[in-house]
């Protein structure tokens, strides 16, 4: 059986809760992306490079909400065959959400997570979220 692949890296929404006021965010972004960059755009953090300013963006620990979501069509397969969302390091702790269904957890970059979406895929209008929580704030609650 032949595999395709078809990226969905490029545009996508980011949206973001900060836990000491509740303001709001929302970007667009750049899959795959570091979050550091859409903080300087929206004018949170400084420049973040060189390495001797690591810690600027430690204020943004506790958020808990980094959600990014991207609208796709489902690509045209043959029958018998299947379609799989392959993702290949979410950051750290995260959940994967498909027109509104939870697909998995994710708890660790290094691995990749393999999900087959062949029967949950709409012909058009798929919304694929991913929502990254704050790793500090897990591993306070999971010592």
């Amino acid at each position: 059986m032949e595999t395709k692949k078809y990226s969905l890296d490029g545009a996508w929404a980011l949206s973001f809760t900060l836990p000491e006021d509740g303001k709001r965010y929302d970007a667009a972004v750049t899959v795959p992306c570091n979050v550091e960059p859409t903080l300087m755009e929206l004018g949170l953090i400084d420049d973040y490079l060189p390495c001797d300013n690591e810690h600027v963006s430690e204020p943004f620990e506790g958020v808990d909400d980094w959600c990014y979501t991207r609208t796709f069509d489902a690509p045209k397969i043959a029958d018998g065959s299947k379609l799989e969302l392959v993702f290949e390091g979410i950051d750290t702790i995260a959940e994967v959400y498909l027109n509104g269904e939870k697909l998995c957890d994710c708890q660790n970059m290094h691995l990749a997570y393999r999900l087959d979406v062949t029967d949950r895929l709409l012909p058009t209008g798929n919304e694929l979220r991913v929502i990254i929580r704050s790793s500090e704030l897990w591993a306070r609650k999971h010592p």
